[in-house]
């Protein structure tokens, strides 16, 4: 819709596989603008698609996890068959040396024996930027600007809750599945040739 009369052949593309993708998983899809024609927000890159998950004049904090719904998660569980556990996460202790002063992680196993009890309980300190980070949509900000998902601000991000983990296990966690797909193995059938990974 460059002239604002027909639409691209890529952004009818984008549209049936919006819509297969519906069919797919039986929900109703989001309607994913074309990258330049994403609408300007003021003081940010091109791009940003902040304010797409709004609704009823508030402030979507979670981003795509707007696309997690019931419905995706019950039909992803349909998908699975052999049951199979794969931990994709990273241990707590890897990080040696985090990175810009942050502290190490730190566990310690109190004995409560001293009270009468047969019983331990474990004490942690962790830096969500050790191990599998958990960065909420408050960690970064747009540098220039100085603002966070959804134009919260560094002064009101630094004070409130909004953009905050916590919004993420008040919708239930993160449950989806994910998709392995072996390139390698695939890209050494027909080719003798691999690219390496730089």
């Amino acid at each position: 819709m460059g002239d604002g009369k027909e639409r691209s052949v890529f952004q009818k593309a984008q549209d049936r596989l919006s819509a297969i993708t519906s069919t797919i998983t039986g929900t109703s899809y989001y309607q994913f603008p074309a990258f330049d024609q994403l609408p300007k927000v003021q003081g940010q890159p091109q791009g940003c698609l902040w304010g797409f998950f709004d609704k009823d004049g508030r402030h979507d904090e979670i981003g795509t996890l707007n696309l997690l719904t019931s419905d995706v998660v019950r039909r992803a569980a349909n998908e699975i068959r052999t049951g199979e556990h794969v931990q994709l996460d990273w241990c707590l202790e890897n990080v040696q040396f985090p990175g810009f002063g942050r502290k190490p992680f730190e566990q310690k196993v109190v004995d409560l024996a001293s009270l009468g009890f047969a019983a331990l309980d474990d004490e942690v300190y962790i830096n969500t930027q050790s191990g599998s980070q958990w960065d909420s949509l408050k960690h970064f900000a747009h540098q220039k600007s100085r603002m966070y998902y959804n134009g919260l601000s560094h002064e009101e991000a630094a004070q409130t809750t909004k953009n905050g983990i916590h919004n993420w296990c008040e919708r239930g966690g993160i449950v989806g599945r994910g998709v392995l797909v072996d390139w390698l193995s695939w890209y050494r059938c027909p080719h003798v040739y691999v690219p390496r990974a730089y």
